[in-house]
């Protein structure tokens, strides 16, 4: 995973296909269980965003063939430390 900073200020993710699966994760279960802070309306607002961008990657999302793409990301990542 990679980020950079440009000279206008804007921000660039690189990341693997199965980060971006994970990241998803991490959040959408952290919202579901009600433990993602949001102090401020903005934050709420950047990670909707940020899920809206990640799941129209991943088309399995809300397909029975999810939970084994979710499985075989966690599987690349894991091998990859």
């Amino acid at each position: 995973m990679h980020a950079e900073l440009d000279d206008t200020g804007r921000v660039s993710f690189s990341m693997t296909y199965a980060e971006a699966i994970a990241i998803r994760e991490v959040i959408s279960f952290a919202d579901f269980d009600g433990v993602l802070p949001a102090r401020d309306p903005a934050e709420t607002e950047v990670v909707s965003r940020l899920l809206a961008s990640l799941d129209g990657l991943i088309p399995e999302l809300g397909s029975d063939a999810y939970s084994s793409v979710v499985d075989t990301a966690w599987r690349e990542i894991n091998a990859s430390k």
